[in-house]
Order: C-alpha cells, then structure tokens, then sequence
C-alpha cells in the first residue's frame, strides 16, 4: 500500500516519506539507502518537512552510501524551518552557533533559537539562555532565566538546572 502511495502520487510526499523511512531502516523492504534518499528527497521537494529533517540529517552524519555534505543539511534544516519544523530550527541554530559548515554567527543562531523556543522546543530555549547569560547586564539575566523556566516547563532538565542557579543567584 505505500509504494502505491508513492508511486501513484495520491498522496506523494507523505507516501513517499513513509516508504523511505522503511527503506532507510529495512523495514518490510530490502534496506536501501540511496533509494531512500530518492524518496526522501522527493517527499521534501512536496513539502514534507519531516522528510526534510531525515535528508538534512542524513547528509549532516554522512552514511555509508552517502558522502556528508553539511551545507546541504543546513540548507534542508532551512527551508523546514521556515516552514515552521521547529526541530529544524533547532539544528540550524547549533550550525550556526558552533560555526559548523558555516561562520559562527550568535545572532543567526539566535534566531532561529528564538523560532524554535516559540514553538516549544525545549533545548533551544536552553541554548538561548545559555546565550544570553554570558551577558554581565542584568536584563540579560532575566531574560536567560525567563527563558531556562521555558526550558524547564518544556521538559529540559539543563534547562530547569539552569534556572535554579540563576534563581540561587538571586536573579
């Protein structure tokens, strides 16, 4: 039924998704990895943004079949972003933090940061305290625990840790 999905085109990207994800595991099928790539390339090119995570992290990694190449990751964990995959956000913030593939560049990550803290991604409202702790001024404090207690309530255990010392400091 799901290479119908895919091969029909009824419902390309998420048919095509799926039926990469079983060729990317082995799953029913014979594992295949550059034939999941295809799919998963395809699925992305309709949209599926979840497709775009798995290439972008595919080609972040590199595999046994495919030769790493992280700035086409970034650019898939962009174009996810923009459609709102805040997991993606997530990625391309560290990118651009770390200065992996790319110049280091702390607002870029912000950004992004910020995207995926809006939409509940509880590591990236840590890493976005984190960010704005290193700040001596005392409105970046509060806005780090602020964000630590988004962290926290969001279910990141550094982030509930990092509020506490903040509070233990007495901001």
């Amino acid at each position: 039924i799901i290479k119908k999905t895919c091969v029909n085109g009824e419902v390309w990207g998420l048919g095509c998704n799926a039926l990469a994800t079983q060729y990317l595991r082995g799953e029913e099928v014979e594992q295949d990895i550059p034939r999941a790539v295809k799919l998963f390339t395809h699925s992305c090119d309709e949209n599926v943004q979840q497709s775009c995570i798995v290439l972008g992290r595919l080609y972040y990694n590199g595999q046994i079949d495919i030769k790493q190449d992280k700035m086409k990751a970034l650019e898939l964990f962009e174009k996810a972003c923009n459609a709102r995959y805040q997991e993606a956000c997530l990625y391309a913030g560290y990118m651009y933090l770390q200065g992996d593939a790319v110049r280091k560049d702390k607002n870029r990550a912000k950004e992004f940061f910020t995207q995926a803290c809006n939409g509940n991604q509880a590591e990236a409202c840590n890493k976005l305290g984190l960010i704005h702790v290193q700040h001596m001024a005392l409105q970046e404090k509060l806005m780090a625990k602020e964000l630590f207690g988004t962290a926290c309530d969001n279910g990141s255990i550094k982030g509930c840790k990092n509020f506490k010392i903040l509070s233990e400091e007495g901001y």
